[in-house]
């Protein structure tokens, strides 16, 4: 029976300014879940700062040896969400203290944002260079690859591979990895900081088949994105959301009333029993 945990980064308990006049703070994002036997798979980390409470809590569910990360996945190249990862893996004593065997990520080089940058170039050397300093091979998804982890199985349902469609659209969000985690009795999906645009493409690919029990918040469950066909689609019992109490707080404080993403994410947190908000600490779930 494996265990998926929700990680309280330090950015997520950011209570300060937040909104459209002093800019949106990201919060930071970081889960894993531990198999049965202790292997574990882990999705992003947080910011740089994240690296030492990330490896402490993972040490915590491996009291009697080196954490193992048998697949590590980076939903997108943002630092919020790689930083914590890449500062362990350039750092010799944080990276004595855990076992990186496979790191996925896919960062198309190719992709430019709306201001006409290539703006994966940098990151995707960034988490070439932190799977060479761990010895870590280095996975590129595919739709549709399936990876099994002691039995936690990993099923990719959408990756970045069509640039032409998500060319010039937005930033870096866009390119984020969205896939599910299966156990033994859940079935968690990831969505990154997943852009309307991404999940459309998912609904259309998967018509009928994207029932799970628990679902990540895309981007944070901020009111820039959502979409309320892909919400009644996967239609969770639980909800997490990776977001720091400033952002939550300004995101239901009225400030959004008319915006069709607020509305598709009011809905989805109604329609969900639980609700773990990453700020409120680390939450582990049953999977």
């Amino acid at each position: 029976m494996g265990k998926l945990i929700q990680f309280c980064t330090r950015a997520s308990r950011f209570d300060g300014p937040f909104g459209p006049d002093v800019g949106w703070p990201a919060a930071g994002m970081g889960y894993f879940v531990v198999t049965d036997s202790g292997r574990i798979i882990a999705v992003d980390g947080g910011h740089p700062e994240d690296a030492e409470d990330l490896l402490s809590l993972m040490e915590s569910y491996c009291p009697h040896c080196i954490p193992e990360v048998d697949l590590w996945i980076i939903t997108h190249p943002h630092r919020d969400h790689h930083g914590a990862l890449t500062r362990i893996c350039s750092d010799i004593e944080l990276r004595k203290r855990v076992k990186i065997n496979r790191l996925c990520y896919y960062f198309p080089n190719e992709y430019i944002d709306r201001e006409g940058r290539n703006c994966c170039v940098h990151d995707n050397g960034l988490l070439s260079e932190a799977a060479e300093s761990v010895l870590a091979q280095q996975v590129l998804p595919t739709v549709d690859q399936c990876i099994n982890v002691d039995g936690a199985e990993v099923r990719f349902l959408f990756t970045p591979t069509d640039c032409s469609i998500l060319n010039r659209a937005g930033n870096a969000n866009l390119c984020s990895l969205i896939f599910t985690v299966k156990g033994s009795h859940r079935t968690a999906m990831f969505t990154g900081d997943a852009y309307n645009r991404n999940m459309q493409i998912v609904v259309w690919r998967y018509p009928g088949a994207l029932k799970c029990d628990i679902l990540q918040a895309p981007h944070h469950g901020l009111c820039d994105t959502a979409n309320a066909e892909f919400y009644r689609a996967v239609s969770p019992e639980i909800l997490l959301v990776p977001i720091s109490a400033a952002g939550d707080r300004c995101m239901h404080s009225g400030l959004y009333a008319d915006s069709d993403y607020l509305k598709a994410n009011l809905e989805l947190e109604g329609s969900a029993k639980e609700i773990y908000r990453a700020y409120q600490g680390h939450v582990e779930i049953t999977l």
